[in-house]
């Protein structure tokens, strides 16, 4: 389980609220590509994300494991966080 103040956990927030992040924008959240590209892996790895391509376009969704981990954290925890 991931820990929720993390930046993986993020990059997980963001693809939920999102639908699909673009995966040419990683640099914005993410200041080391080689980093960015470490939990790419470690995310798809885990099968909570996967890429999809459109149009030439690359960009990153939720797996049915990814959606179902975000959902499976209470909303009183979440609440809680602080930024």
């Amino acid at each position: 389980m991931l820990r929720p103040n993390t930046q993986k956990y993020q990059l997980l927030e963001l693809i939920g609220i999102s639908g699909e992040f673009p995966a040419d924008q990683l640099n914005r959240l993410f200041s080391s590509p080689s980093y960015a590209e470490k939990v790419i892996t470690e995310l798809k790895t885990d099968k909570l994300i996967r890429t999809h391509y459109k149009d030439k376009l690359r960009g990153y969704r939720l797996t049915k494991r990814g959606k179902e981990m975000l959902l499976s954290r209470p909303l009183s925890v979440l609440l809680r966080r602080q930024y």
